[in-house]
């Protein structure tokens, strides 16, 4: 049974979707305490629902859609700063090459929010397109081709930076 109101699921749900979820921040270039706020407003509404998964994949799925909707929303809201930066997090994942973490999330940062958010949903968290289109809200065709554009984009923004 998924009964979000106990102690241990709270705890669990913070263990297994925190990360995730301060990282969906960074592509959108919140603050960290937009994340806390994010996480925080997410275990609510999983609190008010209750609603019982199928599998880990489908509860997933479910919580980083309602995380990005509720970075869309800071994002179209009044308050919200286009130039804040993105700050230095311990948690970021981002594969190793001849970049550093930071260099690569500058790299990455350069980008539209509309790449960014794919690199991130299939390349760093490994979704489909199918996943990513559900997770965004567009066709799976129209992930795959911005996915290409952001790759595009990223090879100029590395050969600048490395000539």
């Amino acid at each position: 049974m998924n009964d979000w109101k106990t102690r241990e699921k709270a705890e669990s749900f913070v263990n297994m979707y925190s990360d995730i979820i301060l990282r969906i921040c960074i592509t959108y270039s919140l603050s960290k305490e937009d994340a806390f706020d994010i996480c925080q407003n997410t275990y609510i509404k999983l609190m008010e629902k209750n609603i019982v998964f199928e599998d880990y994949k489908k509860e997933r799925s479910y919580i980083i859609k309602i995380a990005v909707n509720q970075c869309k929303d800071i994002l179209k809201s009044s308050r919200f700063n286009k130039n804040i930066p993105i700050y230095d997090y311990e948690n970021t994942d981002f594969s190793h090459s001849r970049y550093d973490e930071m260099e690569l999330l500058d790299i990455i940062k350069k980008l539209p929010t509309k790449y960014r958010e794919i690199i991130y949903f299939y390349c760093i968290e490994g979704f489909t397109s199918e996943e990513t289109s559900d997770i965004v809200g567009i066709s799976a065709a129209a992930v795959r081709k911005r996915l290409s554009r952001a790759r595009d984009m990223l090879k100029k923004y590395m050969e600048v930076d490395y000539e």
